[in-house]
């Protein structure tokens, strides 16, 4: 399990790189990552590389946490896993717990 850290409201990449009997997991056979968290219940954040959310970049996986995922949300604790479609068969990567600190300075792009 791996716990995901996040201030509210700010752009966050997160990088992965999976292990397999300590050696680089191969991404190349992965056709699709999707990343989903829940809480109290609810899907909060959906990332996946349909929707530009995730990307693969050599031997390593970018989560990206956009600003707009967490700006005004409330929550401070959801549930994740990461599933990865190999071929016709879907296999969790990774599950944990992203946890989401409130931000004090509230910034307003124009």
């Amino acid at each position: 399990m791996s716990t995901i850290h996040l201030i509210r409201g700010d752009d966050t990449d997160i990088i992965v790189t999976l292990l397999l009997d300590d050696a680089p997991f191969d991404l190349s056979q992965i056709t699709r990552l999707d990343l989903h968290a829940k809480a109290q219940g609810k899907i909060v954040i959906d990332l996946s590389t349909a929707n530009g959310g995730i990307e693969i970049v050599g031997s390593e996986i970018v989560l990206h946490f956009d600003r707009a995922l967490t700006a005004g949300k409330h929550w401070q604790q959801a549930n994740y896993d990461l599933q990865a479609i190999i071929g016709t068969k879907v296999q969790t990567v990774l599950r944990g717990t992203i946890q989401m600190t409130a931000d004090i300075t509230e910034v307003q792009l124009e």
